[in-house]
């Protein structure tokens, strides 16, 4: 049993670990609230948010002097609140002598065990909470409270709360605020509550239910007031153990019953432990095929959360789910809104939950309409995808940030990310060589990879002094460089992570048409009209794309990035607050200096190995080697602040093969990134699945060498001298495989209902039978197999 514990209760650290702790399933998140918050004015402390995947309000609000709509995930009625007492005077608030919370990660269950006094009575409390695997729409609140002595009596307030708002970050109340009005109200003596709410500009409606269980049985009153229904009851039966239990479900629009009033029928009616085993049941299905076992406890419990988070974020419930991949799972953080961060988890999602990963990118398919409505109403062609992208694939960035320290509004052009359409082609072709599902990629795929393609074609500008071509007026993914200093116009010319992306983009997709067998290669260009001489025209693009290298062959983050002053008067690194907020406040910009949130240039070491860097610069017309990739490393590792969750991860990936020990240490720094965060942190607004996601990445891809390419797996491991005891499960091209690390020697083995797999490993390519395994020497690149002495 893998656990993540908190020992005691720490009233400032509460909003953290409740975003840490809280509980999914891809249809419904619940945020790990105190259910006895709901009822002692304990807002400061704890936020109870419920949210349903996906599901967005747009509704126009003033935001600096101006009407705005941005998609922002709505936070629905609050069914958690609970609370007891043993007089009907003192609650439970306050009494407690000892504490403990604890998360289950096999099994997805969230528990509390309490001691407390009420008064001259000693009790305990054993919580648990969960959210359906097994019924998606579906959560459960239990509580058993056990008391030394028989009470007199026993009074239970249970709190299903309408009156809820967006307002966990302050500094977006000008985008959030009230979005919900309530229509309908539900109750009965049996201890069922449900509401209705809808959506005041789109009409869209969600129904919360609950049905309050209890042993011995109790009977229930219930209070209406101001959008809040309150259930109550009391029992004098002089008992000493009571068990409560709350299940909820979460509805919307054509999900819920006509009449609402027969909503009532909708809660299951068996017993708790098949509810609970069920759910469980599903999740320990889902750790045995991944198959994941590290000796070392340390690598073990942050990875494993890890995957939860990736896994309980995704649509892993519902085969017909359209939704994206929310930075920041799904809570406020970010409103929710879905950026590039799948591509760092896509890897892993691939090779385990072919489809899940399917299903994020239907998720994109679906919108590639809208991206291409954006280029043509931008002046291009092909697919233009929006930087921030909610409910229907329209850009969704706010036009401005507010900054705490100076309370004022900042412009936000980050809109101008353009590189967002590579990393969904990334995406694509992660997919495709793990899979090698030709169907889905002909249907669904290579249309994606196309049309971006268009875009990156029409995007760039020929130079006619040098006859390369430029990228002008973008943004790289550092956003604390978005224009030059003193230009009040955003965008940056040839940004070099967007540039080499494009590039490859324009290759890749020129070469995926031969991927295609002959019928659907010729059904798919007729289709999308591509004729003969277009994919020659990429690759003749990206053959003279520019770069922005320095003359001792350092690639440089965009043009001009070194004429920038190299340090902040008065400032560390690493100190508080962030840069981007200090400098606004002083009236200064971090445009102005040589500092990065996270180094551009180093991303293209994490997704791409060495060697393929190396060719796909030769490939533009610029010799890359092996000094000057250390000179690039080193130019940019100085220049971090590594102020964004994405930058340690980054450097652990880019620099496995270059500097393996440094990227050792950037790895165990990344693995803790909300673990340890500051209880004030971002981190309270949602988890970084990026970064976790990144973390499980370097360790198949980077680490383990687990490199699926177009022609078959190829295996690069590049093992740090600290990583040992590892044995991680995957499936590649639908066969289950799993790698294993023990003394330095890596082992890959074939299952035993498989088919034979090619595999490329230190020059020579193999085939793996059926049930046999290959091991690798990583000290000396020696290759033995089931037929071989070492």
């Amino acid at each position: 049993m893998v656990e993540i514990v908190f020992d005691h209760y720490d009233a400032g650290d509460e909003r953290r670990r409740e975003a840490l702790l809280t509980l999914g399933n891809g249809v419904v998140a619940w945020r790990a609230s105190a259910p006895e918050a709901a009822f002692i004015g304990a807002e400061t402390k704890h936020y109870a948010g419920l949210y349903r995947a996906g599901w967005y309000d747009n509704a126009q609000r003033m935001v600096n002097g101006r009407m705005v709509r941005i998609d922002s995930l709505v936070n629905l009625p609050d069914p958690s609140g609970l609370i007891f007492s043993a007089d009907g005077e003192q609650w439970v608030e306050g009494s407690v002598t000892s504490y403990r919370q604890y998360l289950d990660l096999e099994t997805s269950v969230l528990r509390r065990d309490l001691q407390l006094r009420l008064g001259d009575n000693r009790l305990e409390l054993k919580e648990e909470r969960f959210v359906s695997l097994a019924d998606p729409t579906l959560t459960i609140l239990r509580w058993e409270i056990q008391s030394d002595d028989a009470l007199d009596q026993f009074v239970v307030h249970s709190l299903l709360d309408g009156d809820t708002t967006n307002r966990l970050i302050e500094r977006d109340q000008a985008y959030e605020g009230k979005r919900l009005e309530i229509e309908n109200v539900v109750h009965n003596e049996d201890g069922f509550a449900a509401l209705l709410a809808r959506l005041p500009e789109s009409g869209e409606q969600v129904a919360v239910a609950c049905q309050l269980i209890a042993h011995p049985s109790m009977h229930w009153s219930t209070a209406v007031s101001q959008k809040r229904l309150t259930q109550q009851a009391c029992s004098s039966a002089g008992h000493s153990c009571w068990v409560i239990e709350k299940r909820v479900r979460v509805l919307l629009n054509r999900e819920i019953p006509q009449p609402f009033a027969s909503i009532t029928q909708l809660l299951p009616k068996i017993t708790y432990a098949v509810l609970r085993g069920e759910h469980e049941q599903r999740w320990k299905a889902i750790w045995a095929h991944i198959g994941l076992k590290l000796n070392d406890a340390s690598l073990s419990m942050p990875l494993r959360l890890g995957m939860w988070h990736v896994l309980q974020n995704s649509p892993i419930a519902q085969d017909n789910a359209d939704q994206g991949f929310p930075s920041r799972g799904w809570q406020e953080g970010y409103f929710a809104q879905i950026f590039w961060d799948e591509m760092f988890a896509f890897p892993f999602l691939a090779s385990q939950f072919s489809k899940v990963s399917e299903r994020l990118l239907d998720y994109r398919y679906r919108r590639l309409g809208a991206a291409k409505r954006s280029a043509n109403e931008a002046g291009f062609e092909g697919a233009m995808f929006p930087w921030r992208s909610a409910r229907d694939g329209t850009e969704q960035t706010p036009p401005f940030r507010l900054n705490p320290l100076s309370g004022r509004w900042m412009k936000d052009p980050t809109c101008l990310q353009r590189h967002i359409g590579s990393a969904v082609v990334y995406d694509v072709w992660q997919h495709f060589q793990i899979t090698g599902n030709l169907d889905w990629f002909a249907r669904v795929g290579a249309e994606l990879m196309i049309e971006v393609a268009r875009f990156w074609a029409s995007r760039v500008a020929e130079d006619l002094v040098t006859g390369r071509y430029m990228i002008r007026g973008v943004i790289g993914p550092d956003e604390y460089h978005n224009s030059y200093p003193g230009n009040p116009q955003p965008g940056l010319d040839n940004n070099a992570y967007t540039n080499m992306m494009a590039a490859w983009v324009l290759f890749q997709t020129h070469c995926m048409l031969e991927y295609l067998p002959r019928d659907q290669r010729t059904t798919l260009m007729q289709r999308l009209q591509v004729d003969r001489a277009e994919p020659e025209a990429w690759s003749r693009i990206a053959q003279r794309i520019y770069l922005p290298f320095l003359p001792d062959g350092v690639l440089n983050q965009f043009d001009g990035y070194e004429q920038l002053l190299a340090s902040v008067p008065n400032w560390e690194k690493g100190s508080d607050p962030r840069l981007d907020w200090l400098l606004e406040a002083r009236d200064d910009s971090t445009d102005r200096y040589g500092l990065t949130k996270q180094a551009d240039v180093l991303t293209l070491f994490y997704l791409f190995p060495a060697p393929e860097l190396k060719r796909l610069c030769e490939a533009m017309g610029y010799p890359f080697d092996e000094s000057e990739m250390q000179r690039t490393v080193e130019f940019h590792l100085a220049r971090i602040t590594h102020e964004s969750s994405l930058s340690k991860v980054i450097c652990a990936g880019a620099l496995a093969q270059l500097q393996p020990e440094t990227s050792w240490k950037f790895f165990r720094d990344c693995l803790r990134t909300d673990l340890d965060a500051p209880s004030d942190s971002g981190t309270l607004e949602g988890v970084h699945l990026a970064a976790m996601g990144g973390a499980i990445d370097v360790l198949q891809r980077h680490y383990l060498g687990i490199f699926p390419m177009p022609d078959t797996l190829h295996l690069r491991p590049s093992i740090p001298a600290a990583l040992d005891g590892v044995t991680l499960g995957f499936r590649f091209r639908g066969q289950h495989m799993q790698v294993s690390l023990q003394s330095r020697r890596l082992t890959l083995k074939l299952a035993e209902e498989a088919s034979p797999v090619d595999i490329f490993c230190a020059g020579r390519r193999l085939t793996l039978a059926p049930g046999k395994s290959l091991s690798l020497n990583c000290s000396n690149a020696m290759i033995t197999n089931d037929k071989e002495d070492p």
